[in-house]
């Protein structure tokens, strides 16, 4: 098999480390795959007469020819062990959700928010009846996934949209393995429902067992007006939020000057995201409980972003997060102390059942404005430490300082077109617990994770001390006392173990 690089934005605090070797599973032969620990869609019998109804394709037979598959990818000959088709039928529907204490207007998917995860191997062929019941069109995009252009799931561009109360088929070869997700590619249908995991497990996988984890967030604010209102770029979200970044805040932190200093360069408060949302779940809900999992027990979570624009930090109360591939791509086993997923990202991770107890897998959204999490194992709770909230004062200087006083931008000196480090967490680091305040200046109190003891190979040092002090722009650029930058004029901040790595990994 060919190396695929991936480039992976592991944004981690704490320590990182290699792993040791995780078995992947392979393609040369076949064992159906039995392990999931959470709920998966039925696929529908085969020999199952066709829908009624009226099918919105333009190719009448789809589901009983041959259809050709992507280019790309790997191909079995007809005949090969375990290869057939596997057919879902999904239904549409309009909704009424109560998340929050108001009722509003949802999209579910056989019945559910999200919609049921779908399972191939690798060879079948995906047989997908779409029943449209709702009372607008829609369409159904394979996030990720290589198959017929006719099969994306774009309207307008691929297909047609699918006409309420109709049925539309999509047919294609999996030719890849690894975790996606799908989801409603009309209007604005994503953000009140439509969307789901998608796997494509290989002929063997390692019978570990898995959890589908889809993240998601909600807004009891229709999606337009979210739209509306961030095209208007008024302070509503951020006033829902608490960071609207005030002369009153200025003052109580002590930060009067630099508010002063932001107002004269025309600059506005940034937050480190746009939207306020009520309620963050995993799997459609707030709290899931798995509580089958004993001591020495390995989970494969299969996590898939489904949030509309929220970025999630994952963290995990029994130890580090084995990160085993991101975006349906196999990489090179990494330890995590946490990481950050960014929206339509997927990533599988292995965690660890230290004892006999409760152990959180947490999610908690860039804002800090909520949380979700899963409990794996029975017993005594032991809850992942809640990430501290964010110094959006420090992030207004850093932001000053790189203005000059007419608002333009100062020569930075650096190449902007990589990511080489989280900016978000460079300027906006979290505030000290103790100190609880803003006073608490550079990259200090950015662990932010529970003391877990792990295996000396997990845990690389820093070979920076604590006196030593960082450009958070030029991080080669460091020194042993306070001082500015000399390639772009920053102060120097503390460092203290950040860990912000890339990695560029192989398998």
């Amino acid at each position: 098999m060919k190396n695929v690089f991936t480039l992976i934005a592991l944004l981690c605090l704490g320590r990182v480390g290699f792993a040791q070797a995780f078995d992947r599973g392979n393609n040369d032969t076949f064992r159906p795959f039995t392990s999931f620990a959470a709920p998966v869609a039925r696929p529908t019998p085969l020999d199952s007469p066709p829908p009624p109804g009226v099918i919105s394709n333009l190719e009448k037979d789809l589901a009983t020819k041959t259809i050709k598959g992507a280019n790309s990818g790997i191909h079995f000959p007809k005949g090969t062990p375990g290869v057939k088709s596997v057919r879902y039928d999904l239904y549409v529907t309009d909704s009424t959700v109560n998340y929050t204490g108001k009722k509003r207007k949802g999209i579910a998917v056989n019945g559910s928010i999200p919609a049921p995860t779908l399972v191939f191997t690798i060879g079948d062929t995906a047989l997908i009846y779409v029943h449209n019941n709702a009372d607008e069109p829609t369409a159904v995009h394979w996030h990720g996934v290589q198959l017929p252009d006719r099969m994306d799931g774009v309207p307008f561009l691929t297909q047609q949209p699918i006409p309420p109360h109709t049925t539309h088929i999509y047919k294609f070869p999996v030719v890849q393995a690894g975790t996606y997700w799908y989801h409603s590619h009309f209007s604005v249908q994503e953000q009140i429902g439509l969307y789901g995991a998608l796997i494509f497990n290989k002929r063997t996988e390692p019978e570990i067992p898995t959890i589908p984890v889809v993240l998601s967030d909600w807004s009891d604010m229709r999606p337009k007006e979210i739209d509306r209102r961030l095209h208007t770029a008024n302070d509503w979200f951020a006033i829902k939020k608490g960071t609207v970044q005030s002369y009153s805040e200025a003052i109580k932190a002590g930060k009067l000057g630099v508010k002063l200093t932001n107002e004269w360069k025309r600059m506005k408060a940034m937050d480190v995201s746009d939207v306020y949302y009520e309620r963050f779940f995993v799997n459609g809900q707030t709290e899931e409980q798995f509580p089958q999992f004993k001591a020495g027990d390995k989970v494969r979570l299969r996590i898939v972003n489904g949030g509309a624009s929220s970025y999630f930090w994952l963290s995990y109360s029994g130890g580090q997060l084995m990160v085993v591939a991101n975006d349906g791509n196999d990489v090179m086993p990494v330890m995590v102390d946490r990481m950050i997923i960014g929206p339509a990202e997927t990533y599988d991770v292995v965690v660890t059942i230290p004892k006999d107890m409760q152990y959180e897998f947490l999610a908690t959204p860039e804002d800090r404005t909520g949380s979700a999490g899963l409990w794996l194992g029975s017993g005594m709770k032991m809850a992942a430490k809640k990430l501290p909230k964010l110094k959006y004062f420090a992030g207004m200087k850093m932001m000053n300082d790189m203005m000059k006083m007419n608002g333009d931008m100062k020569p930075m000196g650096m190449n902007m077109t990589l990511q080489t480090m989280d900016m978000n967490s460079v300027m906006y680091p979290e505030m000290d617990e103790k100190a609880g305040d803003e006073n608490m200046g550079g990259m200090e109190g950015m662990n932010g994770m529970s003391d877990v003891d792990h295996p000396k190979h997990h845990q690389p040092q820093s070979s920076s001390s604590e006196q030593t002090y960082v450009c958070p722009m030029h991080p080669e650029v460091t020194s042993d006392k306070p001082g500015k930058c000399p390639k772009c004029g920053m102060a120097l901040v503390k460092r203290r173990q950040t860990g912000i790595r890339i990695w560029l990994l192989a398998v």
